[in-house]
Formats: C-alpha cells, sequence, structure tokens
C-alpha cells in the first residue's frame, strides 16, 4: 500500500510523467508529477513524492478519458450534463487548458477522439446507448467555447449516426483514422469523415457487453461468459477465453493494452469478484 485516499480512478500519462487521478467528496481530477518519485517506503508517500495539482474545473467529474491524437494530449471529462475537453500545454509542464464545453442531455458510453487525414481538425465521438455523434473540437480563439448539440444552429459541427437493428450501442473506438462501432450484435467500421459510410462489418458470435482494441489489429468483445478476439481486417476470431461451462461466473472487460488483458469475473449470487490477468506476450 503506498497511500491510504481512497482513488476512485488513477490512469498514468507516461509520455509527460505524470499520473491523472480522480477523488475526494468532489470527485476533482488532480495530476501528480513522478518525474523524481522515489521508491515508496510507508503509507502516504506517493502523495507527499509527487508534486499534486487539482484541474479545478473537473470538479463534479463523473468519469474521464486520456486519448492521444497526433502529438497531443486530451482528457475528455464527463460530467452529468456536459463534456469538458481539455488539452495538455506543451509549453507549460502540466498544463491542461479547456478547449470545449459540450452540453448532453443523454447518458454517454463512451468517448474517444479522433484525427483523419482528411480533416485537418480533431473530432470528439460521443458514444451514446442509442446513437454516435461526431462533433468538431478544433482550437479556436476562443478556447472556453461551449456547444449545445441540441441547437440547431449548431447542427453543422457535428453528424450522428443511428442503426437501431443491431441491437444496443456498446461502445465506439478509434481504428486507424476511422471509427470501430461496437453494437451488442456486430461492429461496423465507418468512416471519420462521413459516419454513414460503411467500410466493414464484423459479426460476433454473441451478444456483447464490452469492447475494446489490442495492437491496433484486434478487437476484444466480451459478453457475459465469453470474450473472443477477432482480428479486424479479416473479421475471424483468433482467440477464445471462457469461463467453465458449470462455473457461474460473470465476465466483464476491464482494460485492454497491448500486453495484457484485465478481466473480471463476478459469481453469481454472491459478492464475490475476482480479477484476472492474461498476458498477450
Amino acid at each position: 500500500m503506498i497511500s491510504v485516499r481512497k482513488y476512485l480512478k488513477l490512469f498514468i500519462i507516461k509520455d509527460i510523467n505524470i499520473i491523472l487521478s480522480k477523488s475526494g467528496k468532489n470527485n476533482i481530477i488532480s495530476i501528480h508529477d513522478i518525474t523524481h518519485i522515489k521508491n515508496f517506503k510507508s503509507l502516504k508517500n506517493f502523495e507527499n513524492e509527487t508534486r499534486t495539482k487539482k484541474l479545478k474545473v473537473t470538479k463534479g467529474c463523473i468519469n474521464f478519458t486520456v486519448e492521444k491524437c497526433e502529438n497531443d494530449i486530451y482528457i475528455c471529462c464527463l460530467f452529468s450534463n456536459s463534456i469538458h475537453i481539455l488539452k495538455h500545454d506543451k509549453k507549460i509542464d502540466n498544463k491542461f487548458l479547456t478547449i470545449k464545453n459540450i452540453s448532453i442531455n443523454n447518458i454517454v458510453n463512451s468517448l474517444c477522439i479522433i484525427h483523419s487525414k482528411i480533416s485537418s481538425f480533431p473530432k470528439l465521438v460521443i458514444c451514446y446507448h442509442d446513437k454516435v455523434d461526431l462533433c468538431d473540437i478544433s482550437q479556436t480563439k476562443n478556447n472556453n467555447i461551449f456547444i449545445n448539440l441540441n441547437k440547431k444552429k449548431n447542427h453543422e459541427i457535428f453528424e450522428s449516426i443511428i442503426k437501431e437493428e443491431c441491437g444496443k450501442l456498446i461502445r465506439a473506438i478509434n481504428f486507424k483514422e476511422n471509427i470501430l462501432i461496437c453494437y451488442e450484435k456486430k461492429g461496423i467500421i465507418v468512416s471519420s469523415s462521413n459516419l454513414n459510410k460503411e467500410i466493414k462489418t464484423i459479426l460476433w458470435k454473441q451478444d456483447i457487453v464490452e469492447a475494446g482494441i489490442i495492437y491496433d489489429e484486434y478487437v476484444v468483445v466480451c459478453s457475459r461468459s465469453i470474450i473472443d478476439v477477432f482480428d479486424i481486417n479479416t473479421g475471424k476470431i483468433v482467440h477464445v477465453f471462457e469461463t467453465k461451462k458449470e462455473s457461474n461466473r460473470l465476465l466483464s472487460l476491464l482494460i485492454t493494452d497491448p500486453e495484457n488483458l484485465f478481466v473480471i469475473a463476478n459469481d453469481k449470487g454472491t459478492n464475490i469478484c475476482s480479477l484476472i490477468r492474461i498476458s498477450l506476450t
């Protein structure tokens, strides 16, 4: 143990030697500088040995994701009725500037940022339970610009895609400058410059509850008892992880990274939960 503080989320950004944390009764995001970090030998050393800076604009944040686009780093902060986009200022250490505030009125499943060669500006992909919005987040002179997606005058800055026949929308993921939209029953790759232009469709073997990309070439999809790994280019399964048939475990995908999968297994009818690490190397 390196701290007695209750953290709700931690995320390390190795490129700039910082850790982002979300904690406290106000659910605020803090920046921890780990440039000169030492070995932890006692409790509370994490807070003492990392220069901590609170991002006050993130007060009340429900969740956040870190997105890397080209050479830029963004923090997408989700609030109950808005999304705040912060961009790393390369000129000042550990400085993030708010470049967009976007109002929302529905529950958001996932957020990601893409950058297409066709468009010179990054775009935010907002995934709801029934549609995907694509919003231009180009930096303007007024960095703190507020956008309301529900007003007609702002319709030119975003596109939407709705496909009711594919089941519940699970997640939208950045895939090689395009977007992999994962539904319960299938995955559809669409062009980032035109959401209605379908590039490829992948049919899942069963309804899924979560998805993630590994090695930039494979999509990991998780159902209640099986995790399938698909080659995105061929649309075929290359590996299957599943629980024993007599098992009452429910699986859920926690983290995907280039080397590992982290899966949570919950035993039905109990409070027992197991963390499973699957090595990909």
